[in-house]
């Protein structure tokens, strides 16, 4: 932002004085209110003074801008009403005149529109207000302005396109269009011009960088002439291209070389095929790896992809478009690489290509050696474009590689092949929804699609993106006009009967999917089996290992082979390592094998050892959080004994373990209830219930639990039965339904005592007196604690002796006996140095200590107290654990009289206690912000209530 005076440049030394010039400048001749200069200058983060200081900038601008000789100036900065107006000649305001100058062009013949428009464009010295401005309110005028220069470039652009100027242009064009990968007409243009001058391939990677900005960003594709020019580039089809620079009117197009001679042009590709839709970035990525240079050596691209993904579609499609360039044939072949039991010998292959070369009777040699001789021989001066459909080995490849570096090669498989020729890949996936839908409508008829949009979309992912799939329920639909297409959905939504539905004449996915598993290992076999029987989401190795039996190793192995299958796919990276998943179709093909293939037996094994893995690393978890089985009843159902390495990845990272298994958890123990396994089933849910407050889980929380409940009732399963209720009574209270929790908590402890388990019962007796202080029965409360303790720390139970010493030591600093609570709080602590990594019950115990030491005015120790606790919890990733500890530190700070500070930590702590049940935290930090807003000079009261856990 620059202003001049008599070829002088007027100082604006101050950015706010630079700014308010150049906001006005952009309104030239319109009143700006002083609350819009605020939000443009400062947005949310105004200072309280910023009328005043916008005011005081004013005044230097208007001495500034004054004449000198005393005359009136031709630019005038004056107040009206509540706001201020630049008045100017609009030729000494750039913007002004850059828009009289680009509108001035209109109409005129190019050459005049260029030279008008590269003048105009001259005027910009860099970005608009030289990009100082960001605040949100800033942005639509500064953007205004901006897209009016995109525009002036995009009609300069097309005059200089009609004058035949794409060599001068093309790099211009380029960077432009690549820093606005979504202004499509630019794209378009640059797109032009690279084509124009040979630059095929950085047009195709434009329009790869365009398409998928588009896709991810705005959620639509590009624009239909847009898709057309870039079919017509992959084509290579120039006869809607421009005329290069500098050519004659009237020249006529060069004449096309001469074609090869026809007698011996093989020319076996499959028909194209029909209704062939999106793909636009696999096609670009093929062209690319095809067209581009690979100096001697020809290029090899590898298409891999689930069975039904579309690999043939897609090669197919991509050597009839290039067939422009490759003029001396087509050469195709199917190797039946997994659909027979022994794989087409490429001997036969050669002798088949050398008879469409030409080569007939005995001239076509005998061995396989001789066969590649001559086959290279023949390719080795021609362009030539082999497809090599359903390769499942090297080996059977590379015998059908020519020579010749003016040939290329599509390799279609299921397995990774391409590194045994050292060439590219492109892996093919499901398609997204949009790209789905678009085959949908192609293939069963746009009017049918859009007449049931929403069962089209239901369709499409029970389709799960498979286009095999999706042409099969197309060619249901069309075969069946009688039927809607929400019917069709009906008949797929069962899922036992969902793969006979995906069948129609030659085309089926239960068969083709089948055709992956000749070949696997029976290790690979039975994971891929086991998998689909337990119907969760995803898999980590340990838990395959844990299906098979095995070791990490061995599991390990089986994975790899069914990734080279095509039949698992990488899901992430997890805590434990990495995570697998496969296609829902292929699920219920997995399943299928595993009932024909597995007995009932194994497979009930299978799912327990998959249940014991997890109760292993459950209390893993636990014992990480709270160092020891703290108030935890557990069962004699087995566990499976996982790796150290994993044991050792849970137990470092609790939380962020419990994160990704939780929803494998939830389907595991509805799975234990669903076969009758009581023990399992409650066990659990029991080991995971604990650490779903502590992320905020509360809907799946209670699920887990009603499940297993239900379970335990229909079994007779007493003990069950209490351990359940005394998580859902931890459930209740999460709900601040304390009455219910209290009510759960007291039949926990009777149906203990019928079991005769005495540490069961002093759980639920300890768990009752901390519901009892929550409703202010503190008669009551004491009595519970001082009757479970025993019992806990008998049972060697100290994390639960930490428990109730900390909630009897609450109870005191309550009633305001700070010296009772400070002796029972040094008893918690003992008890928790007790219990090896207990750091949860620790953090639980610290935060109430540092609150008395508030009220002790020790105020050192206690700062240090919360310190320490934050320290804890935020290792452990216990979110209300942190917002206590900061909630804390607020109550310290109001207490010392730093009111601003406590209110900001106070804010902050409310932040991180939000969650979706308000809990007695986040309850707790709103009271005592209300009392530091109405009473800012008196302490806030505390009511005794919560705790790093919310209890």
């Amino acid at each position: 932002m620059e202003v001049w005076r008599d070829d002088h440049q007027v100082p604006l030394v101050r950015k706010q004085q630079r700014l308010i010039v150049g906001i006005l400048a952009l309104e030239l001749d319109r009143v700006v209110s002083t609350d819009a200069l605020v939000e443009h200058l400062w947005g949310e983060q105004a200072p309280e003074r910023a009328r005043a200081v916008l005011q005081s900038r004013i005044s230097e601008l208007r001495s500034k801008l004054g004449a000198r000789d005393g005359s009136s100036a031709d630019v005038v900065l004056a107040g009206r009403g509540d706001g201020y107006r630049l008045t100017a000649p609009a030729s000494q305001v750039d913007a002004e005149l850059f828009r009289q100058i680009v509108s001035g062009g209109a109409g005129r013949p190019d050459e005049a529109v260029r030279e008008s428009l590269r003048h105009a464009l001259s005027l910009w010295r860099g970005p608009v207000l030289g990009n100082e401005l960001e605040t949100p309110a800033a942005t639509s005028l500064i953007h205004r302005l901006e897209a009016e220069r995109l525009a002036a470039y995009e009609a300069l652009f097309e005059a200089e396109l009609r004058l035949g100027l794409h060599q001068r242009i093309a790099d211009e064009i380029l960077d432009l269009a690549g820093h606005h990968p979504t202004r499509e007409r630019l794209v378009e243009q640059a797109m032009t011009a690279l084509r124009a001058v040979g630059r095929s391939s950085e047009a195709l990677r434009l329009y790869e960088q365009c398409r998928r900005i588009l896709d991810d960003d705005l959620g639509t594709s590009p624009t239909s002439a847009l898709r057309e020019l870039h079919l017509a580039i992959l084509r290579d089809d120039r006869d809607t291209a421009s005329p290069p620079e500098n050519a004659q009117p009237g020249t006529p197009p060069a004449a096309p070389a001469a074609p090869p001679s026809p007698e011996y042009t093989p020319q076996n590709l499959p028909p194209d095929i029909a209704y062939f839709t999106g793909r636009e970035t696999a096609m670009a990525a093929l062209a690319d790896g095809l067209l581009g240079g690979h100096g001697n050596a020809p290029p090899v691209v590898v298409v891999i992809g689930p069975a039904g993904v579309g690999k043939t579609a897609l090669s197919v499609r991509a050597a009839h478009a290039l067939s422009q360039r490759f003029p001396d044939g087509q050469l195709f072949a199917n190797l039946h690489g997994f659909d027979t039991e022994r794989p087409v010998d490429p001997t036969e292959v050669l002798g088949r290509f050398l008879r469409l070369l030409g080569v007939t009777g005995s001239a076509v040699p005998a061995t396989l050696d001789e066969r590649v001789d001559l086959y290279r021989s023949l390719l080795s001066r021609r362009r030539v474009i082999v497809v090599l459909d359903n390769a499942s080995v090297g080996e059977q490849v590379m015998p059908l590689i020519p020579a010749g570096p003016d040939c290329a090669v599509i390799v279609n498989g299921r397995n990774p092949i391409a590194a045994v020729m050292a060439a590219r890949t492109i892996r093919l996936n499901v398609m997204e929804a949009a790209e789905a839908k678009q085959l949908l409508r192609a293939t069963a008829g746009d009017g049918r699609v859009s007449a049931e949009a929403d069962s089209a979309v239901k369709l499409v992912r029970r389709c799960g993106g498979l286009p095999l799939a999706i042409r099969i329920a197309a060619a249901l639909l069309v075969a069946k006009p009688h039927w809607t297409v929400a019917k069709l959905v009906e008949r797929l939504d069962d899922e036992q009967t969902r793969l006979d539905r995906f069948s129609y004449g030659d085309l089926d996915v239960r068969g083709s999917i089948g055709l992956s598993y000749r070949g696997l290992s029976r290790d690979a076999q039975r994971l891929i089996n086991h998998f689909g029987d337990l119907e969760v989401p995803d898999i980590p190795v340990w838990l395959g290992a844990a299906l098979l039996d095995t070791g990490l190793d061995t599991a390990e192995e089986a994975f790899e082979e069914l990734i080279d299958a095509q039949l698992f796919d990488h899901a992430s990276n997890g805590i434990t390592g990495p995570r697998f998943k496969m296609h829902n179709l292929v699920r219920l093909v997995a399943r299928e094998h595993c009932q024909a293939a597995e007995t009932t037996r194994a497979r009930w094994e299978a799912r327990a050892r998959a249940r014991g893995a997890y109760l292993s690393l459950a209390e893993v978890a636990f014992r990480a959080v709270h160092g020891s089985d703290l108030l935890r009843v557990s069962s004699e159902a087995d566990r499976w004994p996982v790796a150290d390495e994993v044991r050792t990845a849970a137990r470092t990272d609790p939380l962020g373990w419990f994160e990704q298994e939780r929803v494998n958890v939830e389907q595991m123990v509805q799975l234990a209830a669903a076969e009758g396994t009581s023990a399992d089933c409650w066990d659990l849910a029991c080991a995971f219930s604990p650490l779903y407050p502590m992320r905020h889980h509360a809907d799946g929380w209670e699920h887990l639990l009603a499940k297993a409940l239900e379970r335990t009732r229909r079994a007779g399963d007493i003990r069950g039965q209490a351990a359940v209720l005394c998580r859902t009574a931890e459930l209740d209270g999460y709900r601040h339904e304390y009455d219910s929790s209290l009510k759960h908590l007291l039949h926990s402890a009777a149906l203990f005592e019928r079991a005769g388990d005495r540490y069961g019962r002093a759980t639920a007796t300890a768990l009752a007196g901390s519901t009892a202080r929550m409703l202010g029965r503190l008669g009551d409360a004491a009595r519970r604690f001082a009757s479970a303790l025993p019992d806990l720390v008998e049972g060697g139970d100290f994390g639960g002796a930490a428990y109730t010493l900390r909630n009897m030591a609450q109870l005191a600093l309550q009633e305001g006996d700070l010296a009772e609570a400070d002796a029972l709080f040094d008893q918690a602590l003992a008890f928790c140095h007790r219990v090896p990594e207990a750091r949860r019950s620790l953090a639980q115990v610290l935060f109430w200590q540092g609150m008395l030491r508030i009220d002790q005015e020790r105020y050192p120790e206690a700062e240090a107290a919360f310190a320490e606790v934050r320290a804890m919890t935020t290792a452990l990733g216990d979110l209300p654990g942190q917002a206590q500890a900061v909630r804390g530190l607020g109550l310290l700070r109001q207490r010392q009289g730093h009111y601003g500070e406590a209110r900001r930590l106070l804010h902050q702590a409310l932040e991180m206690a939000r969650q979706p049940y308000a809990s007695i935290i986040e309850i707790s930090i709103k009271r005592e912000v209300a009392l530091l807003n109405t009473a800012s000079g008196h302490h806030a009261r505390r009511d005794g209530a919560g705790s790093a856990a919310g209890g």
